[in-house]
C-alpha cells in the first residue's frame, strides 16, 4: 500500500443536512484516519455518513477514529451505520474506535445493546494507542475499581452504567 497523505483523502470535509465530517490522516499510521463528526446523525443523513466512510475504507484507510466530541445526537439508524462499518472493517482486518462520546450519546449505544460491540475512549490519544497496539491491547475492563471525580472515594463497578458514589451520592457515568 502506498503511503497515504492528507491530500490523498477521498474526503476532507463534507456536509449534509445536519452532519459535518472532517477527515484527518494520522502522521504516524499510514492506514489511519480520524473522522471528526459534528451536528447530528439521523435517518436522513446516515446514508451520507455510510457512503463517505466506505469511500475511506475502499481507499485503504482501515484504522479509523470517529471523534464524537461535537456530535449532539445519534439515532438508531445512525448506530446501524457504525455496525456496518464494523462489518466492513472486519473484512479488511481493520478496526475503529469511538472517541469523546458524550454520556447522552453513549447511553443511546448502551440502551440499544451496542456499547459492548464498539470500543469507546474518552480521548483521541487513548483511541490512537488502541489503534497502534491493535485489538489485543483492549482488555476487558469490568469489573473494575473507579474513583469518584468529586470526593475521590473508590468503589467497585461490575459493568458500564450509572452509579451513585457511596461517598458523596453523586451520579457517575462509567464507560
Amino acid at each position: 500500500m502506498a503511503d497515504l497523505k492528507q491530500q490523498d483523502l477521498p474526503i476532507t470535509e463534507k456536509k449534509d443536512n445536519g452532519v459535518n465530517i472532517q477527515a484527518e490522516v494520522f502522521k504516524d499510521l499510514k492506514e489511519g484516519c480520524i473522522l471528526h463528526l459534528s451536528g447530528y446523525i439521523d435517518t436522513f443523513n446516515s446514508v451520507f455518513l455510510q457512503i463517505q466512510g466506505k469511500r475511506l475504507v475502499d481507499f485503504g484507510y482501515t484504522k479509523l477514529i470517529f471523534d464524537f466530541s461535537n456530535l449532539q445526537y445519534i439515532s438508531s439508524t445512525g448506530i446501524g451505520v457504525f455496525a456496518e462499518f464494523l462489518r466492513l472493517l472486519n473484512e479488511k482486518k481493520g478496526m475503529f474506535v469511538i472517541a469523546n462520546a458524550s454520556t447522552k450519546i453513549y447511553d443511546v449505544f448502551n440502551l440499544l445493546g451496542f456499547s459492548k460491540l464498539f470500543i469507546f475512549t474518552n480521548s483521541l490519544d487513548e483511541a490512537k494507542k488502541i489503534l497502534f497496539a491493535g485489538l489485543e491491547s483492549v482488555s476487558k475492563p469490568f469489573p473494575k475499581v473507579v474513583a469518584c471525580s468529586v470526593c475521590h472515594k473508590k468503589f467497585r463497578v461490575s459493568h458500564p452504567g450509572r452509579y451513585y458514589c457511596p461517598g458523596c451520592h453523586r451520579v457517575l457515568a462509567v464507560r
